[in-house]
């Protein structure tokens, strides 16, 4: 009934939707999982087939609404239960509560997501295809195609708001990384001249420049000097 490369693409489980023409035949592949059996209706005149296993059966137009209607409400809850997942990462990232485990469950929702995305796309495009060709079924499908865009709509306000989670994730970890290193640097700062005066009169010599009984003194204020002179200089710099 159908050619073989159409009858892979129906068969094949990763397929996606698809609307194809020919001059014998017109074929429309719902497809709503990567995992799953495609349902898939041949038309020839104005009769319908569905596949059924390996065998083509005639059906009804009623028949073929609900498979699109069941198509279209899986992407509607779906893409809800989605939101709610979105909802409930926006929760934790906002309060600053992720944890280690976080970029696993983003990356896992945001792939799920993305897959999501590419088959209601698909599937969006056969249906509009499937109605520009067949006119006299415009009316019957209106409201699903007008669905259709609605979800579309919201998909993508879905993925932006996952991008701006993201963005949000990084920019706290860069800050947090920053007030480390801040951290660090400050006790570092505060630790070296010890660590200078530590060395240079821990040496085990006794002619050495500055190592007599007020050695210390004369050094401790030279670096206090120092300092001071060092902190006026970028005051006056930055100033």
């Amino acid at each position: 009934m159908i050619n073989d490369e159409h009858r892979k693409k129906l068969e094949k489980v990763s397929s996606r939707s698809g609307y194809f023409s020919t001059e014998n035949y017109k074929l429309l592949i719902i497809s709503t999982d990567f995992h799953s059996q495609n349902a898939g209706f041949v038309f020839l005149g104005d009769e319908i087939f569905e596949k059924v296993q390996d065998k083509f059966i005639k059906t009804d137009f009623a028949k073929f609404k609900k498979a699109v209607d069941d198509a279209l409400a899986y992407f509607k809850t779906t893409l809800d239960k989605y939101e709610e997942e979105v909802i409930n990462i926006e929760n934790v990232i906002y309060k600053n509560k992720f944890d280690s485990g976080f970029l696993s469950v983003y990356f896992k929702l945001k792939r799920n997501f993305s897959l999501l995305a590419i088959l209601h796309e698909y599937f969006m495009v056969a249906l509009n295809d499937f109605v520009d060709e067949f006119s006299g079924y415009k009316k019957e499908f209106k409201n699903d195609t007008q669905s259709l865009k609605r979800i579309d709509k919201v998909i993508d306000d879905t993925s932006s708001r996952l991008s701006i989670i993201f963005s949000y994730y990084n920019s706290m970890k860069d800050q947090k990384h920053s007030k480390n290193l801040y951290i660090l640097t400050m006790v570092s700062a505060f630790f070296l001249p010890l660590n200078l005066i530590t060395g240079f009169f821990g040496m085990n010599t006794g002619d050495m420049f500055l190592s007599g009984a007020n050695g210390t003194v004369v050094v401790f204020i030279a670096m206090i000097f120092f300092i001071v002179i060092s902190m006026f200089w970028l005051f006056k710099f930055k100033k």
